[in-house]
């Protein structure tokens, strides 16, 4: 059995983060191959650099307003929890010069899912730069997160390395337009791991139905962001089709909202809040996804001022064009004008046959880069 050494993040408290390692190892094992995520610390490149250059001012600030990302105890657990289960990870690198011996480990490499190309943390780790020369490296669905790599500088570098792999697929259109100017070749875009699971493989993911706990149906609220504009109109949605909300908390500040669950939100939780929601607001691309992928109808939100050169509103743009489902974006500049009463639902059953196309379209990607048919 051919062994796949997969690069990727993992480690983070982030549903989308978790939730698209466990998709990518379970999706390999259905090819018949063994996945292992290596169990490398992203700190030990570029991203614990990123996080040094915080000034103590903007932590102390944002620890005031309650802007910093919620670290109780029970949720921790339950991420740590989901990782035993679901997580292949291989032993420990415990430096950066250990990665090279993983040439001797494994058959081939994959890099991606997540915005582990992004530019803004640049680690040539994520995208196998110690893997040789004669070993196969495949990227499936990596994210850069930007519409351009120039801004962010390593634009030169990035060239080299993408020039390494025998097969890429990307995970947003703007991506393969990167990729494109950078090697001269466009790569497919690829449908994220999340969506290589069909609902019913989900369903086996999750603790137990959280929609029990819920006395009404329910709107369900996953902003990453916080716009408020974004979030009165997401009421507004609420209000006019006499549903209760419930809001998953991301942040610290939102647990004084009375519509946060009493308990900690896990992946698996996570999961099944939206599969039991009867529509879903966020800002999230992983929210997108899997309303989508459990046809719940779909209010998406920019997430990013989208004059703003730091914006990732990319991710979103490019999954609801492919999707077909470019009309459900509330953006900013229709938020004061914005009626819930002139949404129109969009054809589900033909939104779940694209999705079954480009799930087979994926799979086949991943099938003839790692075993050659």
């Amino acid at each position: 059995m051919k062994t796949v050494g997969i690069m990727t993040w993992f480690s983070y408290d982030n549903y989308g983060t978790v939730l698209q390692a466990a998709a990518m190892c379970r999706s390999l094992s259905k090819l018949g191959l063994n996945p292992q995520l290596i169990s490398y610390d992203p700190s030990m490149g570029s991203m614990g650099h990123a996080k040094v250059k915080k000034s103590i001012a903007t932590k102390v600030a944002h620890r005031l307003l309650g802007k910093y990302h919620l670290c109780s105890r029970e949720r921790c657990d339950k991420f740590a929890d989901f990782r035993s289960r679901f997580l292949v990870l291989s032993p420990r690198v415990k430096s950066i010069s250990d990665l090279p011996r993983l040439n001797n480990e494994y058959d081939a490499f994959l890099c991606g899912s997540d915005q582990v190309w992004s530019p803004r943390f640049f680690d040539p780790n994520y995208y196998l730069s110690f893997v040789g020369d004669d070993v196969k490296k495949v990227a499936y669905a990596p994210s850069f997160g930007c519409d351009s790599l120039e801004l962010y500088g390593h634009a030169s570098e990035i060239r080299v390395l993408l020039e390494r792999f025998q097969s890429i697929g990307v995970r947003e259109s703007s991506g393969a337009r990167l990729v494109e100017e950078c090697t001269g070749k466009k790569p497919p875009v690829v449908l994220d791991p999340t969506l290589l699971l069909c609902d019913e493989e989900w369903e086996g993911l999750s603790s137990r139905d959280r929609s029990e706990d819920q006395l009404r149906p329910y709107c369900l609220f996953y902003f990453l962001g916080y716009y408020k504009k974004n979030y009165d109109v997401a009421l507004q949605i609420a209000n006019t089709k006499g549903l209760s909300v419930v809001m998953i908390p991301v942040y610290q500040r939102d647990l004084s909202n009375p519509n946060c669950p009493q308990e900690a939100v896990g992946p698996d939780d996570f999961i099944a809040l939206v599969r039991g929601a009867a529509c879903v607001c966020t800002d999230s691309f992983h929210g997108c996804a899997f309303a989508t992928l459990f046809g719940k109808e779909l209010f998406a939100f920019e997430r990013f001022d989208p004059k703003d050169p730091n914006s990732q509103n990319t991710r979103i743009y490019s999954f609801l064009e492919t999707m077909g489902l470019r009309d459900r974006l509330i953006t900013r500049n229709r938020l004061d004008s914005y009626s819930a009463a002139d949404d129109s639902m969009y054809d589900k059953i033909s939104l779940n046959k694209r999705i079954e196309d480009l799930r087979n379209e994926s799979m086949d990607f991943l099938t003839s880069s790692l075993l050659g048919v």
